[in-house]
């Protein structure tokens, strides 16, 4: 992740910058595990990331509701690719 956060910092710093940005982020625990998510929201909300889509496989909101990355990306595969 951290390589990719100075990435999209990078391309900012860019006047010509002006691409489509999706950020697929997967992990256990939106709660527990998500440390970046201020900063990614910060992002999409700045338009540097033009989509941010998230999967967590624990949620303490619904243990029954198990999301895996993969899940995500066959649901946005037809705009992806």
């Amino acid at each position: 992740v951290l390589q990719h956060r100075m990435t999209l910092r990078e391309q900012t710093r860019n006047e010509s910058f002006s691409s489509e940005c999706w950020l697929f982020f997967g992990c256990r625990s939106s709660s527990e595990d998500w440390i970046y998510a201020d900063e990614m929201e910060q992002m999409r909300t700045c338009g540097i990331i033009s989509h941010l889509v998230t999967a967590f496989s624990r949620s303490n909101d619904n243990p029954q509701s198990k999301m895996y990355i993969q899940q995500r990306v066959a649901e946005y595969g037809e705009q992806i690719v």
